[in-house]
């Protein structure tokens, strides 16, 4: 039973690493799908995307108050798999971020919409 559990979770692991590769698309690590923030600030995390060097990656992070991005908030070119937003995420408001890898400026496909959401309103 626990050969069976380790195998789903090597197999799990091989079709992300290779999805990853193949379609060049991160995975958002935070803030979590839903997330409520604790205040208006938040890092970002993100992984870097296999088989292409670190040093060739740029990534494109954007945040809007829509799934569609039409509404976007802001846009930040970044290197490395971390960016922060000081003070920006109001109290009771929904946002949305998404993520591309950008490989020697061309861009790959955008993450899904992650939802998560400003603080709680103080009452």
């Amino acid at each position: 039973r626990q050969v069976m559990i380790s195998l789903v979770f090597i197999g799990v692991f091989v079709v992300k690493v290779i999805s990853e590769a193949y379609y060049r698309v991160p995975v958002t690590i935070r803030p979590q799908q839903g997330q409520v923030l604790s205040d208006g600030t938040e890092d970002f995390f993100w992984n870097n995307v296999v088989g292409i060097p670190k040093s060739r990656q740029r990534f494109r992070l954007e945040i809007a108050t829509d799934p569609e991005f039409e509404d976007i908030l802001d846009t930040r070119d970044v290197e490395g798999y971390k960016e922060r937003y000081e003070g920006m995420f109001e109290p009771g408001k929904t946002y949305y971020y998404r993520i591309r890898l950008e490989v020697d400026g061309e861009p790959f496909k955008w993450t899904r919409p992650i939802v998560f959401h400003g603080p709680e309103e103080a009452l």
